[in-house]
């Protein structure tokens, strides 16, 4: 859930959502099919964000291990 989400309520309109809608008869069929065209490649590229995002976190999964420290323990930090 995006923030915008969370402080709005509602999800925000992305390029797509504004266009014109296909369904309507009063557009050209090259229009439609631009738009439509359009639409799979924002689908497409969505799908394959979220693919690059679950290998990423996949990955840092991989790299993260749970360390615990007593109180009075010397640490090294390293920022």
């Amino acid at each position: 859930m995006s923030s915008f989400e969370l402080t709005l309520g509602k999800e925000a309109k992305k390029p797509m959502d504004l266009t014109i809608h296909v369904g309507c008869k009063d557009h050209s069929k090259e229009v439609v099919e631009m738009v439509k065209g359009h639409e799979e490649k924002y689908t497409q590229a969505k799908k394959l964000l979220e693919q690059v995002q679950k290998q990423y976190e996949k990955h840092a999964k991989k790299t993260q291990r749970h360390v615990e420290f007593e109180v009075g323990q010397h640490v090294w930090m390293n920022i």
